[in-house]
């Protein structure tokens, strides 16, 4: 079994000094994993590289979680909260914590928190309660995993162009895999979550306002492409604002209320990962020092 920073907290304190150094001098990037040599998203800093295995090798995460970590905080967005949660992600685990039954609690959290079409919710029920019985132990068989997910499928095949209910199908499927396999499945249905989440309608911005605002733009693109082919350097936002101020007030208040909406379901994600990570760690502890009675015993 690996465990968190093999057991050493010099290794941990490796990792925290580095993350806050990168944070102190600014060369910590929220989005894909990259590395420079000088700056790099959190896995790239953290490794000096953009290999997942390598995080994994080094500091002890299991691997679905280390996957996820580039991508979370991406969708988190630019901003304190992002770089507290890199912090956090090293600081509230305890080296020799076993971490290996976080996944499948993010896994079930994500799916059990999405905000799905009531249509889905039969098929949803089962993907959760395949995760809350999975386990290194006691590991759900691939037939069953293969039956709720072969269900799915004839869902989707079946279902109408929906976009609620095509998307909580797709989160549906993404989560459908035990979530300790590689780190894929994690991933895919943080993915899922969040594109879910886009779908949810805004009764602020109807389909009419999305077809207005297109047009406008795409006129506008057409009307200034000649001038920026030339060299000239335009403005393309205050010119848009300036011939409507109306469309463009809208539009910009409906793409904060998009983002938000991506960033707050991935900061909840975040927490909770963030909870179960100490959890596992206090349960590693509380191991540690039934062990040590037993022994003196």
């Amino acid at each position: 079994m690996i465990t968190a920073f093999h057991g050493d907290p010099a290794v941990k304190q490796t990792l925290g000094d580095r993350v806050a150094r990168h944070i102190a001098d600014g060369t910590l990037v929220i989005g894909n994993t990259y590395w420079d040599g000088v700056s790099g998203s959190p896995l790239g800093v953290s490794v000096e590289g953009t290999d997942v295995e390598a995080y994994v090798a080094t500091f002890g995460y299991p691997l679905p979680l280390a996957g996820m970590l580039d991508p979370l905080t991406a969708m988190m967005g630019m901003g304190n909260a992002a770089n507290a949660f890199v912090r956090d992600w090293v600081d509230v685990v305890a080296p020799g914590a076993d971490l290996s039954p976080v996944s499948a609690k993010l896994m079930r959290h994500m799916v059990e928190t999405a905000q799905t079409d009531t249509r889905g919710e039969m098929l949803k029920q089962k993907v959760v309660a395949l995760h809350s019985r999975d386990s290194a132990e006691a590991p759900v068989g691939r037939a069953e995993w293969s039956a709720v997910r072969n269900e799915i499928s004839v869902a989707r095949d079946t279902a109408s162009d929906d976009s609620l209910l095509t998307g909580t199908l797709a989160l549906l499927d993404a989560a459908c895999w035990p979530a300790g396999r590689g780190y894929t499945p994690l991933s895919a249905t943080l993915s899922a979550c969040i594109d879910l989440v886009t779908q949810i309608p805004d009764p602020e911005w109807t389909e009419a306002d999305n077809k207005r605002s297109d047009t406008f733009f795409m006129a506008m693109e057409q009307e200034l492409q000649p001038r920026m082919a030339a060299g000239e350097d335009l403005d393309f936002t205050a010119i848009c604002k300036e011939r409507e101020p109306e469309i463009y007030a809208r539009y910009e208040a409906f793409s904060a209320r998009y983002l938000g909406r991506i960033r707050n379901r991935a900061s909840d994600i975040a927490t909770r990962c963030l909870t179960e990570m100490r959890s596992a760690s206090a349960a590693s502890r509380t191991l540690e020092f039934s062990d040590g009675l037993s022994q003196r015993a």
